[in-house]
């Protein structure tokens, strides 16, 4: 920084200070020095800045989400949004809840004496945010129980689940638009094959991945309402999901192993194999670079694994499973990752340095109850920046604020 200096005036180009005479004219300002920084400053160091700031605004989101999951540890409820809702008999025994990617709506598998119901909810924000549910719709499955369910990446509110036989292994899988109360069968199944998992494509719109237990993957296209195309693995497909960025999915398998497979090429890649020592691949996420992907088996074991390298990277140690199938979730910054034990515990890792930052019960559990089950919603409700972590028991909801 240069000093003024009375009766001396500095010139930005020679570097010097001169004296003032009766002609002097004020200098425009040399253009030599706003373009200084940008000669100087590298992609490097743009780069660098920029991941510096990043890292500083993820410290602090991290921090303010420890802080809030420290308050409901404490049965601090009040900050936490947390709402008791009494729904209708027919979500006394809630199996399975899911929330809508696109907000407002949430889907929970439930079971009626011997009947199992899907259940449509319509979540919406009132009085001070707080976040209120109404049940919009209710349809019945009959003597089949719901597998799995996955939503649209572009259309906001459809979905597509799969049900399997109660006494068979006859199965379906239906298209629902609760927005325009639409129910499809795409197609039913009467050959005992079992359809396990569904998938729903996020690089083409009308794509559709459908695991079976007879160890095959179709592929469907919802629009035309054929099948594309079928791959076999060595044993019955656990759980199916598709790359944003290219045309293939990963498949988990009963046996432990991953595979990668492109859909356009049909090249079939394993990923893992015996060597990672998972016993049923249950669930998978693939993080947004697509070099990672995190993965559940029944026997609680909880790891990321690199795709290019092929193998473990890191273990989140505390995860608990009977071998029951349970889901995880991540959140939308990926900084967390969410389970829910067996043992009805909800715990809480950090995706780099994978330590278990909380571990609590949920609240109101019993040994007699099911389990409670979780999903994770980064827009709980509509037009409305509510990110949110669902657990579901009994008949009420307990919400987890991760804004």
């Amino acid at each position: 920084m240069n000093r003024e200096i009375p009766g001396f005036y500095f010139d930005t180009v020679k570097k010097k200070y001169f004296k003032i005479t009766k002609d002097f004219k004020k200098p425009k300002p040399s253009p030599e020095k706003r373009l200084s920084f940008k000669r100087g400053c590298t992609l490097f160091d743009k780069l660098q800045l920029r991941s510096v700031f990043l890292n500083q605004r993820n410290s602090v989101l991290k921090a303010s989400q420890l802080h809030l999951f420290n308050q409901i540890c404490m049965g601090d409820w009040k900050n936490a949004k947390c709402i008791p809702l009494e729904f209708s008999s027919s979500l006394l025994t809630a199996k399975k809840v899911s929330v809508c990617p696109f907000g407002q709506i949430v889907v929970i598998f439930s079971r009626q004496d011997k009947d199992e119901c899907l259940n449509i909810i319509d979540a919406s924000c009132r009085n001070n945010s707080l976040v209120h549910f109404s049940l919009k719709d209710v349809f019945s499955l009959g003597n089949f129980q719901g597998q799995c369910l996955a939503w649209s990446p572009f259309q906001e509110g459809h979905f597509v689940y799969s049900g399997v036989g109660t006494f068979s292994q006859n199965s379906f899988v239906n298209l629902c638009k609760p927005l325009s109360n639409t129910h499809i069968t795409l197609y039913q199944d009467f050959k005992n094959i079992g359809y396990s998992s569904v998938g729903w494509s996020s690089y083409d719109q009308s794509v559709i991945g459908v695991g079976a237990h007879n160890s095959t993957i179709y592929l469907h296209d919802i629009v035309k309402r054929n099948f594309i195309s079928t791959y076999k693995v060595n044993s019955s497909i656990q759980a199916i999901h598709f790359s944003k960025k290219l045309p293939c999915f990963f498949t988990g398998c009963q046996c432990g192993f991953l595979y990668q497979i492109d859909y356009r090429s049909k090249n079939k890649i394993c990923v893992l194999d015996n060597s990672s020592q998972l016993c049923c691949i249950d669930s998978i996420k693939l993080l947004n670079d697509e070099n990672y992907i995190i993965l559940s088996d029944l026997g609680g074991k909880l790891i990321k694994t690199d795709i290019r390298m092929k193998r473990c990277v890191t273990e989140y140690i505390g995860h608990i499973n009977n071998y029951y199938p349970l889901d995880f979730f991540i959140d939308s910054y990926e900084n967390f990752v969410f389970t829910i034990g067996s043992d009805s515990y909800i715990r809480v890792w950090d995706i780099k340095s994978s330590q278990l930052e909380i571990s609590v019960c949920v609240q109101g559990t019993s040994k007699n109850l099911e389990k409670p089950c979780i999903s994770y919603s980064p827009n709980l409700c509509k037009n409305y920046d509510y990110g949110a972590l669902l657990c579901c028991f009994e008949n009420k909801f307990q919400i987890w604020p991760l804004v």
